[in-house]
């Protein structure tokens, strides 16, 4: 898996296939040590579309922030928010979605034309198949 910088405070991984590549978005803090706290705030996914009317063969990236639901002190009420370390605003979101872009051409991973999209995404529920957990 190959780990590359995305913008200033940011670096993602990605996995690649033929058609497809995926990778987590991490916040990077760097410490004094030269190690580093990386925070996953985002996924992303590009592929080639296949068979798309009016359209030129093209890679197509989706990045999906993460939000995450909190309870409110001052009351039960649930809000949904970005996570905290991700980019607030849409211009932000479009920033390091650009960002992005800019890091899988540089790494070869994907090359123009490419269509962005950006996504806010919240995991629903979850359930392990099979022994996922190691307990020991």
């Amino acid at each position: 898996m190959t780990r590359f910088p995305v913008g200033v405070s940011f670096q993602a991984d990605c996995a690649v296939s033929d058609q497809a590549r995926a990778g987590e978005i991490y916040h990077v803090v760097e410490n004094m040590a030269g190690g580093a706290t990386l925070t996953p705030i985002a996924r992303y996914f590009a592929w080639r579309p296949q068979f798309v009317e009016g359209f030129h063969d093209h890679w197509r990236v989706d990045c999906f922030l993460r939000t995450h639901q909190s309870t409110s002190s001052t009351s039960s009420e649930t809000v949904t928010r970005m996570h905290p370390l991700a980019p607030k605003t849409q211009a932000e979101a479009l920033k390091l979605g650009t960002d992005l872009v800019g890091a899988l051409s540089a790494q070869r991973l994907c090359n123009e034309p490419i269509w962005l999209s950006v996504h806010r995404s919240q995991e629903l529920q979850g359930q392990a198949f099979g022994e996922v957990f190691d307990y020991d």
